[in-house]
């Protein structure tokens, strides 16, 4: 509870400060510390260290219900993945997505992951059984995507393979 107060607490100009005051990556605000998955959540409001939202938060934020095979992947595997690509745990679902303003410059998507070399994984929030689509962090624009896999449940299947190229 303490945690939560504390973020909500932390002013609008403090944030605007700190954001403008980091580095420049492709035209956009490293804002959040998005270039390490392990470092603490930056954004104020959003996350605190510690707290894990619920999958109902999560939804109020983006203003959409998850995907379902995303959904009941994630409820399985609260903490993420981490290994050659990195599948964002629960709790930094919001503060990722906050990060690399994926509402803004990918409308009616979500990242839910990125393989820690500058490409997102985005899904669309339109599919139950949604496709797998890769991004450049610097553009975050769909209409450069390129296709992972065909559905989540299917790159789930093969190990969430990816091969950049």
């Amino acid at each position: 509870m303490e945690s939560r107060a504390v973020c909500a607490s932390i002013n609008k100009q403090s944030l605007t400060r700190r954001i403008n005051s980091r580095p420049v990556a492709a035209g956009r605000p490293l804002h959040c510390g998005c270039a390490s998955i392990t470092r603490a959540p930056l954004c104020a409001g959003v996350m605190c260290e510690g707290s894990i939202m619920a999958i109902s938060e999560i939804e109020v934020y983006f203003g959409q219900e998850l995907p379902i095979a995303y959904r009941d992947f994630i409820l399985g595997q609260p903490t993420g993945i981490t290994g050659d690509i990195h599948l964002y745990p629960l709790a930094l679902l919001v503060e990722r997505n906050e990060c690399y303003e994926t509402r803004k410059y990918a409308p009616g998507y979500i990242s839910i992951g990125d393989d820690g070399g500058g490409q997102a994984f985005l899904i669309s929030f339109d599919e139950d059984a949604p496709a797998v689509v890769a991004v450049d962090h610097g553009s975050m624009d769909p209409k450069f995507k390129e296709l992972v896999c065909s559905s989540f449940s299917g790159w789930v299947a093969t190990g969430f393979q990816y091969e950049d190229g």
